[in-house]
């Protein structure tokens, strides 16, 4: 059926996967649902074999689960830029974004979110817990051992493979 091959382009011209049900409630929104959009910028810091998450606060949305830094795009900026401002702002850290990965399409109650997770070098800083609870830097094969929020249930095996690739010749 024609509906089910149906994938549009991110902002970045990448391809966006779909389930079927996001994809009606993309649909949807072109037919003028009022849900929410949120584009949100996460950064994949690996720096010295190791990965930076975060820990939500206890009262906010997701609150206790952990996630890869990173935040809600503001209007009229770039997603590297949104990027750069988040990890100054919760992390006190500059990174360098050296691989962009496709956007991820997740619809929660309140909100349908587009990820755009960025693999990242650490530049500057030491990390310091400004705007979450705790942060801790961990082996990526340790990623399923911490919650994070359903919008990352893609991504993390994902991240694993492309780290923990032997072999491969590349260097990330």
């Amino acid at each position: 059926m024609f509906l089910l091959h149906f994938r549009p382009e991110n902002v970045i011209g990448q391809p966006v996967s779909f389930s079927l049900f996001n994809w009606a409630l993309h649909s949807a929104r072109q037919f003028g649902s009022k849900m929410k959009i949120v584009d949100v910028a996460i950064a994949i810091i690996h720096h010295e074999n190791r990965l930076l998450i975060c820990q939500r606060r206890p009262d906010g949305p997701l609150a206790g689960y952990w996630e890869f830094p990173g935040g809600k795009r503001n209007e009229n900026e770039t997603l590297q830029q949104c990027l750069q401002r988040e990890l100054q702002e919760e992390l006190a850290i500059v990174v360098k974004p050296i691989q962009s990965l496709p956007c991820i399409e997740h619809t929660y109650s309140h909100a349908h979110v587009r990820l755009y997770p960025f693999i990242c070098q650490l530049e500057s800083g030491e990390p310091q817990p400004l705007a979450c609870a705790d942060f801790r830097w961990i082996n990526p094969v340790d990623l399923p051992e911490y919650q994070f929020p359903p919008a990352n249930d893609d991504l993390i095996p994902q991240i694993i493979t492309l780290l923990t690739q032997k072999g491969s010749g590349e260097s990330i």
